[in-house]
């Protein structure tokens, strides 16, 4: 007995970098580049190449992934580990208050969404921002930005 779906699963093995395709892409899967970790009989667990979120998805959803995919994939950086109480600074699509402006994690929500608050501000919470909006600040960046706030 033939499988119905011969022809609609590619020739893909554990270890291959593929993406998902188009038709099926959400807008936040766009550009990237997954590794499959592990097969299994309905759904594949695959891992970005430039560390976000993991996921699983039926194979018949994916497809190879080409040179040019693979490449910028691992040239786009990688999603910045944050912690509770780690200084940032957010920008990304949709993104409307200040790039400059400075921002404290107050919950890490999953793998992938931070709750912030606003440092010297509004007590307003944002609870869910992704995380690869956030770009943690290093001790010397925030006494840098602490003493230009002073000086204005």
């Amino acid at each position: 007995m033939d499988n119905q779906h011969s022809e609609i699963i590619p020739a893909l093995f554990q270890g291959d970098l593929v993406v998902i395709a188009e038709e099926h892409q959400r807008p936040d899967d766009r550009g990237l580049v997954f590794e499959i970790t592990r097969v299994n009989p309905v759904n594949w667990s695959l891992s970005p190449v430039n560390g976000d979120r993991p996921l699983r998805c039926p194979p018949e959803m994916l497809r190879k992934a080409t040179a040019e995919e693979i490449t910028a994939a691992q040239a786009a950086p990688p999603v910045a580990p944050v912690h509770c109480g780690t200084v940032v600074t957010v920008q990304g699509p949709g993104w409307r208050q200040p790039a400059k402006q400075l921002w404290c994690v107050l919950r890490l929500k999953g793998q992938h969404h931070a709750e912030l608050g606003r440092l010297g501000g509004d007590i307003r919470i944002y609870p869910k921002v992704p995380r690869k909006y956030l770009t943690p600040l290093t001790d010397d960046q925030v006494v840098a930005m602490i003493e230009a706030a002073k000086a204005a």
